[in-house]
């Protein structure tokens, strides 16, 4: 047995090598060379090619609305959570409930570092759930569940017109089921909505269910009963009431029910599968139609019905239970909720041989008892067994052992790991993983952060600084980088359960799926550390796959991006790479440079060393000796570095903030968000509602004179039934006036009316990269365009807009005319604006000799404002900002000291303040406290 740390090749790691070489040795008794050892070695070698970066974003609250900007901080770490010098840029998206991306910027990371802010915007959001996803192009090597991912509703203040106040119930009526809902709807100011008819629709994974109208009562309450259809998978289930007299007037309200049948109840035997005769703890954990866990219980039986044992949930759905299965028997769980409903899964069958990996942790023990367990008929002296410790990516723990008993104990010291996820693997001789078994170290060594004010109440618009102190847990202070957010609690629902950095970096990062209220698992008693071990049993461990490290060495399919590159590869039309071709890079906008490399062996290319950017486009062409651009294929790497997994769906269901808010938080949320005409300036006035209907727009449109601004726009709506038609054969369709003709030169050109049509993609004019022909009797600009044409097809377009009249051909002229050209009656121009999915203009993705490329701009994050009261402002009403103070960069001194300050809004409330951060050498710390603002201090 022994114990070793191998990061790296270095004079520590070899004398770690010969102590495990000796003691392998001695322990095993075993000839060179030790399984253990190679396997050891194949590890570090792994690591060393697929070094591990995690990722940490604090966001400044849980919950957002409309309009609103999420504030974030970034932190970026290796295996040992000590900063990251791996990746330079970091991809930061959010994604709607269908799981599809609604917005994604780049930020630079330095020093493992970085921050920003996202703008949500009411014409690419709406009311609902969304997911902030965040992640390195590395990361994208290890696969989704190693993004940083983070859950939270928006909230369209304009459009909630009241308060809900509902609770449901499940009942059953012979073979029915039927959704008993109580709703009591008031205004914002907590008024009760008296005799409104309401149009009633049930709503699940956004399929309607049923629908119906109903008339609330004097008090504003309202009970439904809705019947469940027959075989209707539950998901998400919520009502939909709307007024009848005015649609605008609409809310949300999610019903949380769990039918028996709709839960997701799993069991999972320690350390992967039953093996007979041999004693295990199984997990279980229990999902509802909501996807949260849900609590249960119940009893196993065998096949003669039997009960074996009784089990009961501990923490939002999971626990474990001790059985020993039998050889040749069945087993099956009943479990039972709370309406009584009783449900009948059967357990993983019984294998008759194997091994078993068995783990027992007493928390305040100073060791883990470490078992492997193995079947009669596998008992054998010759055969050599190795035993993996891992944590955070580095080996701490070897074993060489041999079956010589059914039972095989040992004691590893916790002092051996750092604080996290220990992973222990058993492998047979031939460096096949057989068993696997979490365990978890707390050290409780992570930073201690103090946050003191000089007055336990504070008055509205008063200062407040905050006194900051950090140190390790032996006391010593401690220099870091560190985020803070101070939210006013009237205005947001502060019941965030998604944990801090503490928990994320040390414990869910390393763990499959969404881990419900993981500061649970770091408090300090039994039910928590039970608890902690079932979810180790049930949710898995986000490691890599041991063919991978064990198998051929691979190479990793995603680079990591130190800086900004633009890489991709040149082929010819047989799709085979151009050697040594010529690729030049034109930037326009704002920023103006141009750059030339060649093509490798393989056809790849890169260019780097760019400056800073925020906006820009790249026109990429391959050019022979010559100078003229010849026909070859572009294709771009990076092009498309976001989604994966398009197509999952979000599980979590989420309360909207409008729902069951208590009657106090209710009246200030509604004054604090909603203003009244006592917060307007005197010389301000509000507008009457204007209805405007016009024709319709292109979203991400090019438009000079603005979306929808045209003589004709077709829409996506209208594309979409065209299938692959190409892009000829659907102007020819739908854009009027469209056709071709003979010009005074005997040449071909395409016309809309009598102006000649010039073709504009993503704002890009085709023309711009027409090449004339050295003979000028030649005039092949129609063969050009009628190339591009159909070439491209109606399913890569998303809208046309066509301008051909004065009023929309001015603003086109002026940007796409030369200066010496006066448009006159023998040659005005009519537009056709084509913009694409890609937005990447003319070729899309299969560029001929030409590839114009949008890459996602490098965002740069504003400055948070704060405003600053004098002692005459208190009476000045109208600050209702939800963030009350953001500060993403707070470095402490020597002593472990900083200082901030900010100003108190206008109202009597709660904040809650929540610092959190790192020393940048392994050690993460997270603290929150709240501040009390009273009108009158004391």
């Amino acid at each position: 047995m022994f114990h070793l740390k191998s990061p790296s090749v270095t004079f520590r790691s070899f004398l770690f090598f010969c102590l495990y070489f000796i003691a392998a040795k001695s322990f095993a008794q075993t000839a060179d060379p030790d399984p253990g050892n190679l396997l050891i070695n194949k590890i570090a070698d792994f690591n060393s090619k697929f070094p591990v970066e995690k990722l940490y974003l604090q966001l400044d609250k849980p919950t957002y609305f409309i309009n609103d900007t999420v504030w974030f901080k970034g932190y970026l770490v290796d295996h040992d959570i000590a900063y990251s010098s791996l990746s330079g840029r970091l991809y930061v998206e959010i994604l709607n409930d269908s799981n599809k991306v609604v917005k994604s910027i780049v930020v630079p990371a330095v020093s493992g570092l970085t921050w920003g802010n996202i703008s949500l915007n009411d014409d690419q959001f709406h009311e609902g759930n969304y997911t902030l996803r965040a992640y390195t192009n590395w990361m994208r090597n290890f696969g989704e569940d190693y993004f940083y991912s983070r859950s939270f509703h928006i909230t369209d203040l304009n459009k909630i017109p009241w308060l809900v106040k509902a609770s449901s119930v499940l009942s059953s009526a012979g073979p029915k089921d039927n959704v008993k809902v109580n709703l009591k709807f008031t205004t914002l100011n907590n008024i009760p909505i008296n005799g409104s008819d309401l149009k009633l629709e049930l709503v699940s994974n956004k399929k309607i269910l049923l629908n119906s109208t109903a008339k609330t009562m004097a008090d504003g309450t309202l009970n439904l009963d809705f019947p469940l259809p027959d075989n209707a998978a539950l998901k998400n289930l919520s009502v939909i009431a709307q007024d009848k007299l005015d649609a605008e007037k609409k809310v949300t309200i999610p019903v949380i029910v769990n039918r028996a049948k709709d839960i997701d109840l799993q069991f999972m035997p320690e350390s992967g599968y039953f093996v007979a005769g041999l004693p295990c703890s199984v997990g279980f954990k229990a999902i509802g139609e909501d996807g949260n866990g849900i609590d249960v219980n119940g009893s196993v039986f065998d096949e003669n019905n039997n009960e074996l044992t009784r089990f009961s949930s501990m923490h939002n759905g999971m626990g474990k239970f001790d059985m020993v299965p039998q050889p040749g028997d069945s087993y099956t769980a009943n479990i039972t909720l709370t309406n009584g409903e009783v449900k009948k899964i059967a357990l993983p069958a019984v294998k008759a041989t194997g091994t078993l990996l068995r783990v027992r942790d007493q928390s305040t023990a100073d060791s883990i008892e470490v078992s492997v367990l193995v079947s009669p008929d596998l008992l054998n002296n010759n055969a050599t067994y190795s035993l993996i410790g891992q944590c955070r990516n580095i080996v701490y723990y070897a074993a060489t052992i041999k079956l010589a008993r059914q039972l095989i104990k040992m004691k590893v010291a916790k002092n051996l790991f750092p604080t996290g996820v220990v992973h222990f693997t058993l492998f047979n001789s031939n460096q096949i993983a057989l068993n696997e078994r979490l365990a978890f170290i707390n050290h409780a060594d992570d930073l201690k952060i103090n946050i003191e004010t000089d007055s336990k109440n504070y008055a509205p618009h008063d200062s407040i600084p905050l006194h900051i102190s950090v140190h390790n847990a032996a006391g010593k202070p401690m220099q870091g980088s560190f985020s803070i957010a101070v939210i006013d609690n009237s205005k947001v629902k502060n019941d965030n359960k998604n944990g801090n950095m503490v928990t994320s970096l040390l414990l869910t990062s390393d763990l499959k799926g969404h881990v419900e209220e993981p500061e649970f698992y770091f408090e300090d008693n039994k039910q928590s550390a039970t608890a902690l071990d079932a979810l180790l049993l049930t949710q898995g461990w986000v490691g890599y796959n041991w063919k991978n490290i064990t198998g051929p060495a691979t190479a990793p399919q995603f680079v990591a991006e130190a800086e900004y590159t633009v890489n991709g590869r040149l082929t010819n039309l047989l799709n085979k790479p151009i050697v040594n071709g010529h690729v030049f890079l034109l930037a326009t906008g704002k920023m103006r440079l141009v750059k030339d490399t060649i093509t490798n062996t393989e056809g790849h290319f890169t260019f780097r060393n760019f400056p800073v950017f925020d906006t820009t486009a790249f026109v990429l062409s391959a050019k022979n000796a010559k100078g003229k651009t010849i026909k070859a294929g572009i294709s771009i790497d990076n092009a498309k570095p976001v989604a994966i997994k398009e197509n999952a769906n979000i599980t979590q269901q989420y309360v909207p903030w409008y729902v069951n808010l208590n009657p106090a938080r209710a009246t200030d949320a509604a004054q604090s968000n909603i203003p009244d005409e006592s917060f307007l300036d005197i010389k301000s006035h509000r507008l009457k509602d204007v209805n405007i209907k016009g024709r319709g727009t292109v979203n991400h449109s090019d438009n000079v004179n603005g979306a929808g601004n045209a003589d004709q726009v077709i829409t996506q709506t209208e594309l979409e039934n065209l299938g692959k038609i190409s892009l000829y054969n659907l102007l020819e369709q739908k854009v009027k006036y469209f056709r071709t003709s003979i010009t005074k030169n005997n040449s071909s050109e395409f016309f809309i009316k009598d102006k000649l049509a010039k073709f504009v993609i993503d704002g890009v004019d085709l023309d711009k990269f027409y090449d004339k022909p050295d003979d000028p009797l030649l005039n092949d600009h129609f063969d050009y365009l009628k190339q591009y044409l159909d070439y491209i097809s109606a399913e890569d377009v998303t809208g046309i807009e066509v301008s051909y009249s004065m009023k929309y051909n001015m603003a086109y002229d002026s940007k796409y005319l030369p200066n010496d050209v006066i448009p006159t009656a023998s040659n005005k121009y009519a537009y056709i604006e084509i913009t694409t999915h890609a937005g990447n203009g003319p070729f899309v993705d299969r560029a001929i000799g030409v590839f114009v490329y949008k890459p996602v701009p490098l965002t740069q994050p504003r400055e948070f404002y704060s405003p600053r009261y004098t002692s005459n402002a208190n009476n000045i009403l109208g600050d209702i900002r939800s963030t009350i103070y953001w500060a993403p960069f707070i470095i402490t001194n020597k002593n472990g000291q900083a200082e901030v300050s900010f100003y108190a809004a206008d109202r009597p409330s709660v904040y809650t303040v929540t610092l959190e951060g790192t020393n940048l050498k392994g050690q993460v710390g997270s603290n929150t406290r709240t501040i009390n603002i009273q009108k009158d201090k004391k």
